[in-house]
């Protein structure tokens, strides 16, 4: 078969590139439609939007097709003429063909001009043939005597600047045509072979992606029966056939895959997502059919690469079916929060990987922000489907502009042309290119040089509305340190990890490896923007300290791991209260400059951990997993000593002293830094990682073995017993060992059962089972009581099903029952008492009761704005709906629903009379507002007669209670709350010199405020500025004033009117030595504590107040010394022994009336006491 011609290939590459700009024009007037009506439709939902974009696609695609069908019925459009790709020219004719004989000697033209050696043949087109070429080079000199030999062939001499011509070439007749290639055909040569290639390699590209995926799935196993069925159930709800289910350990997440035979594939492991929220989201996109259109959109982007709205359009189309799906969840049960933060732990600090992302539904990271905003905002409707007639409407308009863009047209002018016109012809100094250009110029009235060419567009990686809420993570934030040996000297090559704590119990966090040390011991990180905006958001949402939720942590080989929250280390950061607590309470645990260092101290690890398991009867325990359950730096010389005295507050001390918060490490994520070993044949095990004089707790799991924890220290030293409550100083122990030790494991029974509804008896899965206690008061065993229980959990399958091992025998275990947040099921729990006789396991089942959903909105009362809060609920005793009226025991889990950024609540409750508490997150309103309208309060007692047990205002920090009242048959009801911090007094405070004082404690800034917050250092106030809250205009408010360092104080009386301002001057302080002796043994009180009841004023007229100073230990000779006592007050003083009991022969008095300011008085021994606590030294 003969090989196409070059006008062949010209006009072909010219058909596609004709094709390609006639197909970017139409796409771009339909995309950049599509576009406009989905942005104008956002408040319709997501689902109409989809349906917009989804049309766009299909008008894209059919407008070529519409364009070649009206062009076959005859029908013509709006057109562009296009350049002609080539032409044929006809030559000159060539006058004649010279030689010269180079044996004659020829002398130059009068001229100058150089002779050639002989002349050539010019293939010129007639643009650029000047009127006379030959005038210079052609002429002979009439002076040379000799005359042309035409046929002559000698050849040219070698100086000659022209080749001679080879006689057999053939030589073009006059008036030929000569074939030419414009700058256009150069072009769209180029420009269609550019499409074919990269498209064709980004088809390539999917394929490949598509047989990877096919991998996944043939090498994927099935999931669990549970999980199947669950998966049908969705799906019969959905109107599906339901797919199977596959696990891979080849997948960080979730997705859809197929199109004929479409599967859900998870990962191998159960993941941070509950499974009914997964399974509702990708039944979601198998009914919408979003497998298909992922892939056609797919296609399209790789066919129309080169238009950068069709890349627009694709990430549209992604965003709103998975904005869908998402609404889907919502729809059929999940919870918002637990799902927005779900996301956040695995679509969004995981990187999906290339197969399914390629033609999976699978969501990525980009799109994260804006679906984690729509799914916490409870204000908007749930967008899952769209009627009928504006289906049709959308499908009439995208008909319509496919029939319009197909009119859009390029019509192809003929490529082959003679160019003879002498008006064509272009001065000899002008090329074919620059003729082409002027051409064009001159065609489109354009009077630049050049076209310019159509700049690309960046893919725009997040939804422009997010942009603006993103004020701390706009940028990628770097974070630098330095790790070190205890001696300062560099660690070179330790691995740095970012771990983050889930918020949820039952969940794991995140644990990623970021980079490694250099020589110097120096590390620098990068996280980028959506992975800050995702920590920033868990610290401002849920708790006020999530700060030390998010660690930076150092490991490396021979060595104990170290971390700090990931705060220490940012390189640029913002200034704010809550990074100057963080750095005032690190460094008052670890060391001043701790903080500024920003340095990990890895210890040495000298010996690996060695233990050896055995049973009650001495038998080895093989196959025992060992797990680490906490790991902890405590203050070693104050450990050592608890150990030799037998004090367990000591002990205490030892861990608190050098803990800056709730930061320990994650069991989630000390398990995979620290992983899990077995027990040999003989019981034994070696653990590696744990440092000289660290802690750590393990835990033992296997089915009949107890699961008690056991401590060991990064030591030699020998077993320590202390008492686990101090109570019960008989009853459990907490047991000490070194790094090498036997120990000896009790048994267990392993507990399984079922927990179903109580009104439909259908089973409740995800519900979190686990002990809350082992051996409660008022069991058999009262002083084997157990409180670190929570280890020994497990999670309800589809059927409702669970197991927990570790319990040992006997009487009066308390189980737990929380079902998700999302479910509207009460906590529950059940004593469970258990023997060796019960068989291979005890079987219980438990029933939840529903409720209704309660919601609303918590907004502040004068500004109508809201704020951060969690809102309770109790039914109050007389609601004769409460789980107590049906035999039912209620478990109460505290501040567990928590509001949005808008303030918005969803909490549990039950019809009928019951009352909602509110805690907000910000302080300056007072305790307990609204109690006295909540029926049957008791105002002498503050107490309120709710279930499952009377609710005691007197030690709690609710701040609004609220009573309501749903109708027997209500589904949901809903009550907005709003709080009220009535008058706030601004007040000052000055020293004795009338200089303003920072770095102040107050007290009573707000009604029943008692207590100073010893050691929290992020209750100090930086400015000498304050404001009272919440005054009634009646009072007494009783204020009481102290600097950090407690050398000066200060008091103030608030009655009657409110001030227009405050102004507080401090005096010296007095401080207070003495020893407190024990009256029956007449020895030293060591290790008690020490703490003000009250206080009585100078003024006898008022009442002793309840006055809380900062509580302090007595050493060991019993000394102690209080600080920041005021002159002219009378403190009556309480001492409680290890056992946190008081004894009234310890209580006693310190009378200041008569002291001064600045006084230091030594109190001496204080031996005798009488009942009214009077002070005889």
């Amino acid at each position: 078969m003969p090989w196409p011609s070059a006008e062949t290939l010209l006009d072909l590459l010219r058909t596609i590139a004709s094709a390609a700009a006639n197909w970017w024009i139409q796409s771009t007037l339909l995309i950049a439609a599509g576009l406009v009506v989905g942005t104008m439709c956002r408040k319709r939902g997501s689902a109409v939007q989809s349906v917009v974009y989804r049309t766009a696609l299909a008008a894209v695609l059919a407008a070529p097709l519409v364009t070649w069908g009206l062009h076959g019925v005859g029908f013509s459009g709006w057109s562009i003429e296009m350049p002609a790709a080539w032409s044929l020219a006809e030559t000159s004719t060539i006058a004649q063909v010279v030689a010269i004989d180079s044996t004659r000697p020829v002398d130059p033209p009068a001229n100058g001009a150089d002779v050639p050696g002989s002349i050539e043949s010019f293939e010129l087109t007639s643009r650029n043939v000047p009127s006379n070429p030959f005038d210079d080079e052609a002429r002979v000199d009439p002076s040379s005597t000799g005359t042309p030999d035409v046929a002559s062939e000698t050849p040219a001499p070698a100086s000659s600047s022209r080749a001679a011509p080879d006689p057999s070439a053939p030589t073009p007749s006059d008036g030929a045509p000569v074939f030419n290639i414009h700058l256009f055909g150069k072009v769209a040569t180029a420009a269609s072979a550019a499409w074919l290639l990269v498209g064709t390699a980004l088809i390539t590209r999917i394929a490949m992606a598509w047989r990877r995926l096919g991998r996944i799935r043939r090498g994927a196993a099935q999931a669990e029966p549970s999980v199947q069925s669950a998966c049908r159930n969705l799906a019969a709800r959905l109107s599906v056939a339901p797919p199977p289910v596959l696990r891979s350990p080849y997948l960080p997440s979730p997705c859809l895959a197929g199109l004929c035979r479409p599967v859900v594939l998870l990962p191998e492991t159960a993941g941070e997502m509950p499974v009914h929220d997964v399974l509702a989201h990708e039944l979601a996109h198998l009914m919408r059919g979003d497998c298909y259109w992922n892939l056609v959109r797919r296609l399209a982007s790789a066919v129309l690469f080169f238009q950068p709205l069709m890349w627009v359009l694709s990430r549209r189309i992604e965003a709103t079916a998975e904005e869908v799906c998402d609404d889907f969840v919502v729809h059929l049960g999940g919870d918002r929060c637990n799902y927005a933060y779900r996301l956040c732990d695995i679509a969004e600090l995981s990187l999906a990987p290339f197969s399914p992302a390629g033609v999976g539904m699978v969501s990525l990271r980009s799109m994260l922000a804006r679906r984690v905003t729509r799914i916490m905002d409870t204000s908007r409707s749930l967008s899952t489907r769209v009627g009928g007639a504006v289906l049709a409407l959308v499908i009439s308009g995208g008909l319509l502009g496919a029939f319009a863009a197909g009119l859009v047209g390029l019509s192809e002018a003929a490529s082959a042309t003679i160019a003879a016109d002498s008006d064509h012809i272009e001065n000899p100094g002008t090329s074919l290119e620059e003729s082409l250009i002027t051409e064009d110029q001159q065609r489109s009235g354009d009077d630049s040089k050049v076209a310019t060419p159509t700049q690309s567009v960046e893919e725009t990686p997040v939804d422009d509305l997010l942009v603006e809420d993103r004020d701390v993570s706009t940028q990628p934030v770097s974070y630098s340190g330095r790790v070190e040996t205890p001696q300062g000297e560099p660690i070179a090559g330790a691995k740095i990890w970012l771990a983050v704590t889930s918020h949820d119990e039952n969940q794991e966090g995140l644990l990623r490896e970021l980079g490694t040390t250099d020589e110097q011991g120096r590390f620098e990180v990068v996280l980028d923007a959506v992975t800050t905006q995702d920590i920033r958001k868990r610290q401002e949402i849920r708790r006020p300290f999530n700060y030390y939720l998010t660690q930076l942590v150092a490991t490396a080989e021979g060595r104990g791991l170290d971390w700090m929250p990931l705060d220490v280390f940012e390189d640029n950061p913002t200034p704010s209260a809550k990074r100057d607590t963080l750095q005032a309470r690190i460094d008052q645990s670890l060391g001043d400059g701790c903080f500024a260092s920003r340095t990990l101290k890895l210890r040495p690890e000298s010996r690996p951990v060695r233990g050896r398991l055995v049973d009650l009867e001495g038998h080895r325990l093989p196959n025992v997993t060992v797990l680490v359950e906490s790991l902890r730096q405590p203050d070693i010389p104050r450990l050592l000593k608890a150990f030799e005295m037998s004090w367990k507050r000591e002990m205490n001390e030892a861990f608190s002293v050098t803990s800056f918060g709730p930061g320990l490490l994650a069991r989630s994520e000390l398990q995979k830094l620290i992983p899990p070993v077995t027990t040999d044949e003989k019981g034994e095990f070696e653990l590696r990682g744990i440092a000289d004089d660290q802690l750590v707790e393990l835990l033992f799991d296997a089915d009949r073995v107890e699961a008690r924890p056991l401590n060991v220290l990064g030591r030699e030293m020998e077993t320590v017993s202390l008492p686990h409550i101090e109570n019960y100083p008989s009853g459990a122990q907490d047991v000490f060992v070194g790094r090498d030790f036997t120990y000896a494991v009790g048994p267990s029974v392993p507990v399984e059962g079922i927990v179903t509804d109580y009104d439909t008896g259908k089973p409740v899965a995800g519900v979190l089972v686990y002990v809350e206690r082992l051996f409660k008061e008022g069991s058999v065993n009262p002083e084997r009581l157990r409180l670190d229980t929570h280890h020994m959990r497990a999670v309800t399958d589809e059927q409702g099903r669970f197991r927990i091992t570790g319990m040992p025998p006997g009487e009066g275990h308390v189980v737990e029952f929380i079902p998700p947040r999302s479910e509207p099921y009460f906590p529950a729990w059940q004593d469970v008492s258990l023997s060796l006789k019960d068989g291979e396991a005890k079987r219980i089942e438990i029933q939840l009761k529903r409720g209704i959903w309660i919601e609303g909105r918590v907004t502040d009362k004068q500004s109508g704005e809201p704020f951060l809060a969690t809102v309770d609920y109790m039914a109050l005793r007389k609601n004769p709906h409460s789980l107590d009226k049906l035999g039912l025991e209620q478990a109460w889990v505290e501040k567990r629903y928590e509001t949005d950024s808008d303030g918005r609540y969803r909490v549990l409750g039950l019809p009928g009379p019951g009352v909602l508490l509110v805690t907000p997150q910000v302080s300056g309103y007072p305790l307990a507002a609204g109690a006295e309208t909540i029926d049957g309060y008791d105002a002498s007692g503050g107490i309120i007669p709710t279930t499952p047990f009377p609710l005691r205002l007197k030690f709690s920090d609710w701040r609004l209670l609220n009573q309501i009242d749903p109708a027997a048959d209500a589904i949901s009801s809903t009550c907005d709350l709003a709080l009220d911090a009535d008058v706030s007094i601004p007040g000052r405070v000055v020293g004795p010199d009338g200089k303003p004082i920072t770095d102040l404690y107050i007290l009573g800034q707000t009604d029943g405020d008692e207590w100073w917050r010893p050691r929290h250092t992020d209750y100090v106030r930086a400015t000498n500025r304050f404001e009272v809250y919440g005054y009634d205009g009646k009072g007494p408010r009783q204020l009481f004033f102290k600097n950090q360092d407690e050398t000066l104080v200060g008091q103030y009386r608030l009655e009657g009117d409110a001030p227009e301002e405050i102004v507080v001057t401090l005096q010296p302080s007095v401080r207070v030595k003495g020893r407190l002796i024990e009256n029956e043994t007449n020895l030293p009180a060591t290790r008690y504590f020490l703490h003000s009841e009250t206080c009585s004023l100078f003024n006898e007229k008022y009442p002793p107040e309840k006055f809380r100073i900062h509580w302090l230990l007595t050493d060991d000779e019993g000394r102690f010394e209080i600080k920041g006592l005021m002159a002219g007050v009378a403190y009556k003083m309480n001492a409680l022994n290890e056992r946190n009991s008081a004894d009234d022969r310890n209580r006693f008095m310190i009378d200041l009336t008569a002291a001064k300011p600045g006084d230091v008085i030594e109190l001496g021994d204080v031996t005798v006491t009488d009942s009214k606590g009077e002070l005889k030294n």
